[in-house]
């Protein structure tokens, strides 16, 4: 067996009505809290509410930062660190999916680091580093998908540049993460799906990455089956309460695996495509798979063909290459179970932009965690081939 590192820096409070647990989490933590969420659905839910109750019942001031968009900008990342400074705040708390999260860390950074947060992604230029200073997290995640919540990434999004980029560190893990699966119970047929798909995509891109070792392997394996079997049952009956476990878990044990791993193509893929069009980061990254699973099979047969079996396909006296070739029908066929129904084309991604598609797919970090490095042609010919694909 190769050698191989395993780091999670977070604690995670798992289970249903963890939320109420919120209080004696928040004892732990010195000072004032920036409250970050999105434009209101914590609000209307009366999460937000029971976050400020929580912190009130610790002894916890705090400053509310609300309304972080999909795909938080580096405005907002910037102008949620002002609040930070100015309130004098020593810790966050992320309320939210995995843009309020994402948020929170470049906040965390932000707010104690010079200049923009746009300085210190990965594929910044010069990229900065980012320090110890960085501010306590303590994440609570309302959707079950970006595993934000057990990863040391934050995703940003340049709208200058139209451009997506990660912030990497170890101090981006949260402190503590409270993984309560009720507050992922409101969510509708279309966003479980797509959140529930990117975690099956962290998954099999972290469990077929260059970086996978035992650990990921079995971590991501886990995940994958309890996607492929809970998915669909939760955009069916979004109050299947075994079913949002399922996928809370796997969304955290997926964020687990990227963190050793990285992503790979399906991901540098997604992000130049939710930069530039109204789609959403996990269903960008669900109708690329297949294209991208076809093109990756002769990197890991073994895998892909464990990938089969784990959708149940019987594979014994399978030839290998045989069971691997599976996995992309029974993949095609689980997207349209979940609810997948339209392409990317028909979702208004247009086939003139996908040179600079690719471009910016190349050029991603993800890209290099692949075991094959295709040329810029092969990643357009790609997002051809899956602009087109409908479920």
């Amino acid at each position: 067996m190769e050698p191989f590192e395993f780091f999670m820096g977070a604690r995670v409070n798992f289970g249903r009505g963890r939320l109420d647990t919120l209080s004696d989490v928040a004892g732990a933590f010195d000072g004032r809290a920036l409250l970050v969420t999105g434009k209101g659905s914590m609000r209307s839910l009366g999460v937000l509410d029971r976050v400020q109750e929580g912190l009130g019942k610790a002894g916890k001031e705090y400053t509310l930062f609300e309304g972080v968009e999909e795909n938080p900008s580096v405005e907002t990342v910037d102008r949620g660190a002002v609040t930070a400074r100015d309130a004098e705040c020593s810790f966050i708390v992320g309320l939210g999916g995995g843009s309020a999260l994402d948020a929170a860390k470049g906040i965390a950074v932000a707010a104690t680091h010079d200049g923009s947060i746009w300085e210190y992604v990965e594929g910044h230029p010069e990229s900065r580093p980012i320090t110890p200073d960085t501010l306590p997290l303590l994440l609570v995640p309302s959707t079950s998908g970006t595993g934000s919540e057990t990863s040391p990434y934050s995703v940003i999004t340049n709208r200058e540049e139209r451009a997506k980029d990660t912030l990497v560190s170890p101090h981006l893990y949260p402190r503590t993460a409270i993984v309560d699966p009720l507050l992922a119970a409101s969510m509708g047929p279309e966003l479980t799906a797509a959140t529930g798909m990117d975690a099956f995509c962290h998954a099999l891109e972290g469990y077929t990455s260059r970086f996978s070792q035992p650990l990921t392997d079995l971590v991501a394996l886990d995940a994958l089956e309890r996607v492929i079997r809970s998915l669909p049952r939760a955009v069916a009956c979004g109050d299947d309460t075994e079913a949002r476990d399922d996928l809370a878990w796997a969304a955290a044990l997926a964020g687990m695996v990227i963190g050793q791993t990285g992503c790979t193509l399906v991901h540098a893929m997604s992000h130049p495509v939710s930069a530039n069009f109204p789609i959403s980061h996990g269903t960008a990254c669900a109708l690329l798979t297949p294209a991208v699973v076809q093109f990756g099979l002769r990197s890991d047969l073994e895998k892909y063909a464990r990938l089969a079996a784990i959708f149940g396909l019987d594979t014994e006296g399978i030839p290998v290459m045989e069971a691997a070739r599976e996995a992309v029908p029974l993949i095609e066929g689980f997207l349209g179970y979940a609810g997948f129904q339209m392409s990317l084309g028909e979702m208004g991604m247009k086939e003139a932009a996908i040179p600079e598609l690719a471009e910016g797919a190349v050029n991603s970090g993800a890209f290099g965690c692949s075991k094959l490095s295709p040329s810029a042609q092969e990643v357009a010919d790609l997002f051809r081939k899956a602009m087109h694909w409908t479920p």
